[in-house]
């Protein structure tokens, strides 16, 4: 008799742990986000604060990062089309020799001489 409750008591038991089981799994797979920070790889292990941190600045790195590489190209892009409208205009730009090269450059000393000798 005692051995019939315990097989009865054992099965009911396995049961309701496979009815919880799906249920918890079912469970996950509705609040699983793939598009958030919350997601990761492995959501069935929980993880350690300090991992959780390490991902947060590695995401604050990853958007800074894009977003000074978007307004350096944004600065380019307007230095580039305020040039273009400068020789559009007729503006001409102004060419400093002595800036263009190093003071000991042999090239420089060769511009300065012929420019002298044009004047």
């Amino acid at each position: 008799m005692i051995n019939l409750c315990l097989v009865v008591i054992a099965t009911q038991f396995s049961e309701t742990k496979k009815r919880e089981m799906e249920r918890m799994r079912l469970e996950r797979a509705r609040f699983q986000s793939t598009s958030t920070l919350a997601s990761s790889t492995n959501n069935s292990e929980p993880t350690t604060c300090y991992a959780e941190i390490v991902k947060y600045v590695a995401h604050l790195w990853r958007r800074s990062k894009r977003r000074f590489l978007k307004k350096v190209r944004l600065l380019r892009y307007r230095r580039e089309q305020r040039r273009e409208q400068k020789m559009i205009a007729g503006e001409t730009i102004r060419l400093n020799f002595n800036r263009r090269h190093h003071p000991c450059c042999p090239r420089l000393k060769q511009v300065v001489r012929n420019l002298r000798n044009l004047i």
